[in-house]
């Protein structure tokens, strides 16, 4: 297939940088106002300091793809970069979402399993589009996944914020109680040994953002080559056609 990565002049992409820099530091300093106000995060168990570290790594090697490889794709194919903040901003909808339904609507337990199933479905199929869509765009395999990985960069981010700021937002709050009950957060607690609650949930989140901000592009890769082969397939099936 014709290389269409010469069609298309290069575009600003300063404002994807500029993006995903602010969000790492709002995270930053949300994970910095979680830890003064629950000091006792980093010494209630050993998983404190290890869970810092982790988020933190993770943030800032975001920044790092941040900064070098925004121009490395918008030399690519530009479309690629809008494309992936399109997705991640749907993908920052879907989790917003989820978490306002969790907190302000009386789930059970059973249901806020389906509600997750169904967020992470979605998730997944916007990462598998988003390889087709760059796929079909470039003619290649290899910048489709851009597509895929771009919008997992901005939604993981996106996602971190959402949840300490809605941690924050609902903190001691009836809405706060019943999310920890249908979420098992509670139950876990119980189980954990832990006497501090905000210590263990604030660790939960630090940790759990570690994991989410590296599993996230990995899925990403996962579903964007599905959508990217299905375009491969697609290409080939009509070429005798036409």
């Amino acid at each position: 297939m014709e290389n269409k990565t010469q069609d298309h002049p290069p575009t600003r992409f300063s404002g994807v940088q500029t993006g995903l820099t602010l969000s790492v530091l709002l995270a930053t300093l949300l994970i910095g106002y979680g830890l003064l106000r629950y000091p006792t995060t980093l010494t209630a168990s050993s998983a404190g300091v290890r869970s810092l570290a982790g988020s933190v790594i993770a943030l800032y090697a975001y920044e790092a793809i941040a900064l070098w490889g925004a121009p490395a794709t918008s030399r690519a194919y530009p479309a690629l970069l809008r494309m992936g903040v399109i997705g991640g901003i749907l993908i920052g909808f879907l989790f917003a979402a989820q978490m306002l339904i969790e907190y302000l609507t009386p789930l059970t337990s059973d249901q806020d399993g389906t509600l997750a199933f169904l967020t992470f479905g979605t998730l997944f199929v916007i990462f598998f589009l988003a390889g087709l869509w760059g796929a079909k765009q470039t003619g290649r395999i290899r910048l489709g996944l851009l597509a895929a990985l771009w919008s997992a960069l901005v939604g993981s981010l996106i996602w971190l914020n959402l949840v300490l700021i809605t941690y924050y937002a609902f903190n001691g709050t009836p809405q706060e109680r019943h999310f920890l009950e249908i979420d098992q957060t509670l139950a876990d607690f119980q189980h954990s040994g832990m006497t501090d609650l905000r210590a263990f949930i604030l660790q939960d989140y630090l940790g759990g953002g570690f994991f989410h901000l590296l599993l996230s592009p990995i899925s990403a890769l996962i579903f964007g080559s599905g959508g990217s082969l299905v375009d491969k397939v697609l290409t080939r099936l009509r070429k005798p056609f036409d």
